[in-house]
């Protein structure tokens, strides 16, 4: 995951997903990753 502010980059993290990380987050514990881009205000 690489971080970034003010489309500069800031931050490069290792990041491990859950067992079964294909197809869409319904709920807490099914073991997919959440996917999209995430925005702080």
């Amino acid at each position: 995951m690489i971080t970034f502010h003010e489309n500069k980059k800031v931050k490069k993290y290792i990041i491990s997903l859950d067992l079964e990380p294909i197809g869409e987050k319904q709920f807490e514990g099914d073991l997919k990753t959440p996917e999209g881009l995430y925005f702080c205000p």
